[in-house]
């Protein structure tokens, strides 16, 4: 009897069969994904009427603000930025699509919206996280902050440093008091009411231009010749010239990226010269700010920063707090300040703004990139719950190799009952002294006993003694890290 090969039973590809009732784009969208209909119930309920006078009367029809809007929180939900992602999932991602409402704005629009209507974004991202949190779409018990550096809309190529700058100022400057000056002077040469371009008595009249047009080409015909030989001429000579010439005389003759601009606004129209002389306004308002000496000409706001892959650009840091549950961010803030450790206080007041007061007990999970005494005594201080590792161990978790480092400070025990270190080696480290830093903090100085006869004290220290200096918030430190080490700790920090 002849065998039957049996047949994979593979789930059917359905991607060349046609809809017979094609479904509605909202029926689509699954039931993680239902926010969505919060940020559209929410939008919708909001004011646009001083934006539809805006665009109210004839024209070309504008995209809806309500729409640009709705892509705008979304993507705020989902710690998206980009003004082209923006774009591009409002054509293939199915949430996105259903709130364009099957139209598609392109980034320059998102970009512009955003830019223009801050304020109405805000406040829309603010009413959906609040109501996300009172319906109990989020969960609040455990709150996660994280940072990422992202590259900013300019090259660093495209810098101007400061004496750059204020010649471009001094030059657009100049210019407009030039141009001033030279319609005086045009006035009273040409008349208020002239030109300057007046047709001569000699050729206003269309008999009169044909006569002067017929006679200017007869002499120009007799010239020709003569003139097509020596052009020949030159242009042998240029090219012999262009193949001599220095590669090191080419790069001179590149234009700096200062003069490029000054010749933009010496050839742009009135609205070219405007943006200009704004944008400049702008640089040197954020170079104050930032107190560099050079800034960003694409764009100003942003601020030289490490990545992740330890590359230095044009950056912003972007910090956002996220729920554990649906995984919703509560709050997002964009700055300008690259270290993450500056940043846990105002992005715990940000996500309060959004929801409320956070309750005693919540949980906060935060990278090795916040870690500081100041943070960890503000979370105790507010009730919070926090976990966060300090660098040995936030090591350890990623799980590199650390190297042994017996004596360092970690290892020194404290007895707070007699104010004391002992050392890896049982000895004593007593009070030397206080002092104050230049930041104005108060540092106390320990001092070893018996270094002088320790076998091991090459290992320690290159001092004559052994020293441990301690902050006011070493204590707030030591207690973390040896949270940090219990086996629950380390669950609670794997939420993030």
């Amino acid at each position: 009897m002849k065998k039957i090969k049996n047949k994979m039973a593979y789930i059917p590809d359905l991607s060349g069969q046609n809809w017979l009732f094609p479904p509605a784009i909202r029926d689509l969208i699954q039931n993680e994904d239902g926010i969505a209909f919060l940020v559209e119930g929410v939008v919708e309920s909001m004011d646009f009427s001083e934006l539809d006078k805006k665009y109210d009367g004839p024209g070309h029809p504008a995209y809806n603000p309500r729409v640009i809007t709705k892509l705008h929180v979304q993507s705020a939900i989902d710690s998206q930025r980009s003004s082209r992602k923006i774009e591009k999932n409002a054509r293939v991602n199915i949430v996105y699509m259903y709130h364009a409402g099957q139209t598609t704005p392109d980034f320059r629009t998102i970009s512009d919206f955003r830019k223009d209507n801050p304020k109405i974004i805000e406040a829309a991202f603010k009413k959906t996280v609040e109501l996300a949190h009172n319906m109990e779409i989020t969960n609040l018990g455990h709150l996660s902050i994280d940072g990422t550096i992202q590259k900013a809309n300019a090259s660093n190529s495209k810098t101007l440093k400061r004496e750059a700058l204020e010649a471009i100022d001094k030059y657009i400057k100049n210019f407009i008091e030039e141009g001033i000056a030279m319609d005086g002077e045009e006035d009273a040469i040409y008349g208020k009411g002239k030109t300057g371009e007046d047709l001569p008595d000699d050729v206003n009249t269309v008999e009169k231009m044909k006569a002067k047009i017929k006679e200017l080409g007869e002499k120009e015909n007799a010239e020709d010749e003569n003139s097509q030989k020596k052009e020949a001429q030159e242009n042998n000579q240029n090219t012999s010239d262009e193949k001599q010439e220095n590669p090191d005389e080419k790069e001179k003759k590149r234009k700096s990226l200062a003069e490029k601009i000054k010749e933009r606004f010496k050839k742009g129209d009135e609205e070219e010269m405007e943006k200009i002389k704004e944008k400049v306004g702008k640089a040197k308002e954020e170079m104050d700010k930032s107190g560099k000496d050079v800034v960003g000409w694409t764009d100003p706001e942003s601020r030289f920063m490490k990545n992740k892959k330890g590359k230095v650009e044009w950056s912003y840091n972007m910090q956002i707090v996220v729920e554990s549950g649906a995984g919703i961010i509560v709050a997002n803030e964009v700055t300008q300040d690259y270290n993450d450790a500056y940043q846990f206080e105002p992005m715990i007041e940000n996500a309060e703004r959004n929801i409320g007061k956070l309750e005693e007990g919540t949980e906060v999970s935060i990278d090795n990139g916040y870690y500081s005494g100041g943070n960890i005594r503000h979370a105790n201080e507010k009730g919070l719950d926090l976990f966060v590792p300090d660098k040995g161990q936030a090591q350890e978790i990623k799980g590199k190799k650390l190297e042994e480092k017996p004596y360092e400070r970690g290892n020194f025990k404290y007895d707070e009952t007699d104010d004391e270190f002992t050392c890896p080696e049982g000895e004593k480290l007593v009070f030397s002294h206080e002092y104050t830093d230049k930041k104005g903090r108060t540092k106390r100085v320990y001092k070893g006993t018996a270094c002088g006869n320790c076998p091991h004290k090459n290992e320690c220290t290159t001092g004559k003694f052994r020293t441990v200096t301690i902050d006011e918030y070493w204590k707030d430190r030591l207690k973390m890290k040896e949270k940090m080490y219990t086996e629950e700790a380390k669950e609670k920090y794997k939420i993030r």
